[in-house]
């Protein structure tokens, strides 16, 4: 059964009304208090579903009441008593949300009307709840499996799109400072359930370190937040010990240089270098860049070049950017004076990898200038050559992605001219229903292209709109131009918005146009 507190000062209403209505078949269970004071109490102790309450009361009024009992139990719905003298105080009570009022003297079927419409909408607030809290658990259980695929996506590569690597880093709620790539490899009885076993040891120790974990083939793989190398150390002996009480078997890890999440390929591709040391350095180690040798060191820096980072720069347009890591790159090389071949051979790769993001139409015509490039006799001018290639095909990207935003928001705003009279026109239901985008950056991207927001702007639509209805529609009533922009059943909040942007309500701006209330 429902809850319902009857609040009003004078005995002989609150009587009548207990009496005047079945509440049995309503299924609601009534209590009665005769101020706010003594109401208030009885809310805190038996947390009612409904609060009929009077305004004027002595001690604590209604609405008192109201904005009291809203901040500490918002679920509680309210019903207004009041008499015809009294809309001014029911109109402030609609500010704290309250959409439900009695005109005293009330009869038996508008009581039972109003409480019609309350028991649905805590009906309807129940299953919503119901909802979401199924929501949340089904993500809880997705949340793992989730966890591993990401991670097996952005390690491989497959995961090329900015958006959905902000998007799941969000999600999973990643740290944005440096980390550190772990390969674990068993050195006997390689099964899968083995590797299983040593996943759910990382996943357990040290989780205020470890950030994801899986499996790929033969190696466990551990990401976790950097840390001092003296500590690693410690930690992933300790993990050797537990595993080997556990299972009776040893591993080798193979331990990547510190980096960022968007690293990740090449975080993964050292780290498996590293592991084939496992052959000179035999089983049971931890293998760093200390252990590999003096020649990889000197290269480091420019292997783990971040390609996937420029690559992603080119294909948002950011011209500055692309000029910013195409002169690091060659900075490197510059300064550590390689082999000319091995720089040529670098130098490819760093063009491939630029290329790559061109359109296919001009992928083959950049592909014949390799050549080219292989037979360019000084560094400056291979750097003058890329460059104008980076410039060139980032330029061309960047028109592309101006283009294509322009057009959704070309498609956003005649949306909103041909749905002006919609209420439930919003930017997440145009993000959803029509351009099948996500709902954040189509914002950013309304507010780049019209430079305001999108609600700022629907609100200024609509309010032209009403102003023009105004002009032309002598007769209409208010409460009908409201709903013709949007507004529903709601005429005190467009009058409100409307006397927001103009400095008029709508009544003095129709005297203003020369017409009669």
């Amino acid at each position: 059964m429902y809850k319902l507190l009857l609040v009003d000062d004078e005995w002989i209403i609150r009587e009548g009304i207990v009496q005047l209505v079945n509440w049995d078949s309503l299924g609601i269970q009534v209590e009665d208090a005769e101020n706010g004071i003594e109401a208030y109490e009885k809310i805190r102790n038996m947390n009612p579903d409904i609060v009929i309450t009077d305004i004027k009361m002595p001690g604590m009024d209604g609405l008192e009441l109201i904005e009291r009992v809203k901040t500490e139990f918002p679920d509680i719905i309210f019903i207004i008593l009041s008499g015809y003298g009294e809309f001014n105080f029911a109109s402030r009570a609609m500010q704290y949300g309250v959409k439900y009022y009695l005109l005293k003297p009330c009869d038996e079927d508008e009581i039972i009307r109003v409480l019609c419409k309350v028991i649905e909408e805590l009906k309807q607030n129940k299953e919503r709840q119901k909802f979401i809290k199924k929501m949340e658990e089904d993500l809880q259980r997705v949340i793992p499996y989730v966890k591993e695929q990401f991670f097996r996506d952005c390690v491989m590569g497959r995961l090329r799109d900015e958006k959905d690597v902000v998007y799941f880093k969000e999600l999973l709620k990643l740290p944005a400072g440096k980390m550190r790539l772990l390969l674990f490899r068993l050195d006997d009885n390689n099964e899968f359930e083995k590797r299983f076993a040593l996943k759910n040891l990382l996943d357990y120790c040290e989780k205020d370190y470890s950030l994801l974990s899986t499996i790929i083939g033969e190696n466990v793989l551990l990401l976790q937040k950097a840390i001092p190398l003296e500590k690693l150390f410690s930690y992933l002996k300790e993990i050797k010990r537990s595993f080997y009480n556990y299972c009776g078997l040893s591993f080798t890890v193979a331990v990547s240089s510190e980096g960022f999440f968007e690293q990740l390929p090449d975080l993964y591709n050292e780290a498996m270098e590293y592991l084939e040391y496992r052959f000179y350095l035999g089983e049971d180690c931890i293998i760093t860049r200390d252990d590999v040798g003096k020649k990889e060191q000197l290269l480091q820096s420019i292997i783990n070049f971040d390609y996937q980072h420029l690559a992603l720069l080119i294909r948002s347009g950011n011209v500055d950017a692309v000029c910013k890591e195409v002169k690091t790159f060659f900075t490197k090389l510059n300064s550590n004076k390689f082999e000319p071949d091995i720089v040529r051979t670098l130098c490819i790769e760093l063009y491939i990898s630029i290329i790559r993001q061109a359109k296919l139409q001009n992928l083959n015509e950049y592909m014949k200038q390799i050549s080219k490039l292989q037979n360019i006799a000084t560094l400056d001018k291979i750097f003058n050559f890329i460059m104008s290639i980076a410039q060139e095909i980032t330029e061309g990207n960047y028109k592309e992605n101006q283009e294509k935003n322009s057009q959704i928001i070309k498609t956003v705003l005649k949306v909103i001219e041909e749905n002006i009279n919609f209420e439930g026109l919003s930017l997440s239901w145009i993000a959803e229903k029509i351009v099948y985008m996500n709902v954040d950056y189509l914002g950013k991207l309304f507010k780049k292209e019209v430079g305001k927001n999108f609600s700022a702007y629907l609100m200024e639509k609509r309010v032209e709109k009403a102003k023009q209805l105004l002009l032309e529609e002598s007769c209409c009533k208010i409460s009908d131009i409201a709903k013709c922009v949007g507004y529903g059943n709601n005429p005190q909040y467009f009058g409100q918005v409307f006397k927001k942007i103009t400095g008029y309500t709508p009544s003095e701006y129709k005297k203003m146009l020369g017409y009669q209330k």
